[in-house]
């Protein structure tokens, strides 16, 4: 489930020794569907390489549900993608992601760097009369946390390594264009 991070070395390398994110960007096709991702590398590093979609413009009305506990229905709504802190402030649960195919929410760090402890990383959640106190705990887990750092960590790296192989490519081009 976890993809561990890979070390990068400090020793420069050609591109062609690297991952090349660039390559991994145009040659892959990944679903907006969270629950439809394989996990491996090159998933990863393609999700990495863009702003993952959340699906917030779906029609979230496929997600009624009646709970007759409480006599109602509910619904996943956009306000759900977003967090009201203690100070009042809205913050935008940017993590969260809805998977039309399951009509559920991921939590995408989760997804990708979970250990399959959490729901939220490998079936989703489609409680909606719960799901505020859902993603609440979520965010305060141990898994949720320790994804966030490692999708935080990778990204950073991916990162790297592309500025990397630009500055590589650019210096072999100045070098080529020296002898022209």
């Amino acid at each position: 489930m976890a993809e561990s991070i890979p070390e990068s070395s400090s020793e420069p390398m050609p591109p062609e020794q690297s991952t090349n994110i660039v390559t991994v960007t145009a040659l892959m096709e990944v679903s907006n569907d969270p629950a439809k991702w394989t996990i491996d590398s090159s998933t990863i590093n393609f999700l990495l390489s863009k702003e993952i979609n959340q699906n917030l413009d779906k029609d979230f009305s496929e997600t009624k549900t009646y709970y007759p506990s409480v006599n109602k229905h509910r619904s996943l709504t956009r306000s759900m993608f977003q967090r009201t802190m203690k100070n009042g402030q809205t913050r935008d649960r940017k993590y969260l992601c809805y998977s039309p195919s399951k009509k559920a929410v991921f939590c995408i760090p989760c997804r990708l760097f979970g250990d399959g402890s959490s729901k939220l990383g490998t079936e989703g959640s489609k409680d909606w009369s719960n799901v505020l106190k859902i993603l609440d705990s979520h965010e305060k887990s141990r898994e949720h946390i320790k994804s966030c750092q490692d999708f935080s960590a990778r990204k950073k790296k991916n990162l790297e390594k592309l500025i990397h192989s630009s500055k590589y490519r650019l210096r072999q081009n100045l070098t080529i264009g020296k002898m022209c």
